[in-house]
Parts: structure tokens; sequence; C-alpha cells
């Protein structure tokens, strides 16, 4: 029997082609799923990828976490890479189950939008979780049919302490300036404001300093 499992939890598929231990698969319906050698196109750490669809919009497939060693899973992120085979713009759901073999215990938290030309890089917070859910799930929503969705390079871990500002976008863009907007995910007061060309690592960026107490959350 499969115990609770220390962090952080990571699955790239390709130790074998089997469902990797203490992994789950809850569905209902008509669905499909392999662990699967990628050819049509490469996985995202070769050379295995997760892949799975459903074939009417009564079924719903979810992959499941092994238990993380948590009190619980609102100290937890989980990170991973996900794509269609072809097509932009179809889902995936990321939530929370109680019974890792009962798709109707599945408990929506965000739905992310697939790429379709290529391999997308999702992160999803579990900061305003309130339950009391024991597991992790990734499901095709029942609404999609016959979709065929990959994924890979799953981690599960803990929150940083400081958690990174979200929304992020630029307007007002002329040569010399533009104005940035963000949304704080918890209390902080001020934040670093870093520019560079498009691409630069953080930290070497050209131009860096440390903004307080602006409101709203932006800067121009």
């Amino acid at each position: 029997a499969c115990v609770a499992v220390s962090l952080p939890i990571t699955e790239n598929f390709d130790a074998s082609l089997n469902l990797p231990d203490c992994w789950n698969i809850a569905e209902t319906g008509s669905t499909y799923w392999d662990v699967i050698l990628m050819s049509n196109f490469p996985a995202n750490s070769a050379p295995n990828s997760f892949y799975f669809y459903n074939s009417d919009n009564s079924s719903k497939i979810a992959l499941v976490s092994p238990m993380p060693h948590v009190t619980s899973l609102s100290e937890l992120k989980i990170n991973f890479a996900a794509r269609h085979s072809w097509q932009d713009g179809n889902e995936l759901e990321i939530g929370t189950m109680s019974d890792p073999f009962d798709i109707s215990t599945f408990n929506l938290i965000e739905t992310v939008v697939l790429p379709g030309s290529n391999w997308g890089q999702f992160e999803v917070w579990f900061n305003n979780y309130t339950g009391t859910d024991t597991y992790i799930a990734i499901s095709q929503p029942s609404s999609q049919t016959y979709q065929y969705l990959y994924l890979d390079d799953i981690t599960i871990d803990y929150l940083p302490t400081c958690l990174n500002p979200v929304d992020l976008s630029v307007d007002e863009t002329t040569l010399t300036s533009a104005k940035l907007h963000w949304t704080e995910s918890a209390t902080a007061t001020e934040w670093t404001i870093e520019v560079g060309l498009p691409g630069f690592a953080p930290g070497i960026g050209a131009y860096s300093q440390i903004y307080e107490n602006i409101t709203p959350a932006e800067y121009n």
C-alpha cells in the first residue's frame, strides 16, 4: 500500500511505460490513457510522456498524484508541462481529491489553457485551498471530447515563503517608457522591478530597483 510521500514529488514518466508507483487513474465513462514513447513530436523531456483522452461529454479522467506528506494541500504548488497533440485552446483542470480512485471527489482549483504547437509550462498554487482533500489531480474536462492531451515533468513541492506577483502585463508602451501592472499574491508592500532585453535571466538585467508601497500595483 502507498503511504504519504515526502516532497518534492517528481515524475517525468521516463523510467517505464507503466503508470508510476502510487500514481492513480480516476475515471468515468469512455476514456483512455497510457504512458507512451513519443514519436509524432518530442516529449517535454525525452523519451516518454503521459497521454489521455475522453470520447464523450459524460466521460471524465484524472491523473492523481501520490499523497503528499503535508498537513494541508494549501502548503503546495504543482508545476508541469502539458500540450494538445495539435490544437490550441483546450483545457486541463487542476484540483484536489479525497479518494484517488473516485472521480466524483474531484474539486477544481484552477483551469489552464493548453497550446497545440509546443509544450506549455504551468504552475498552480493551492494557497487558497481550505478543504481536507489529500491528493492532487490533473483532469481533462468532460466538456471536451476526443481531445488528445499530454503531460510531462510534474513536480509537487512546497510553495515559496514569498509568493510571486501574478497577472503581469505591460501597456502604454513608447520608445522610452511603459506602464507595468501586477497583482500581489499575499501581503507584500514592496517589489523589485528589473528590466532587460527579451529573454534575459532575472538577476542580470540592465536595471533593477526596489519600489515601496505602490498603490495601485503598477509602475510607469
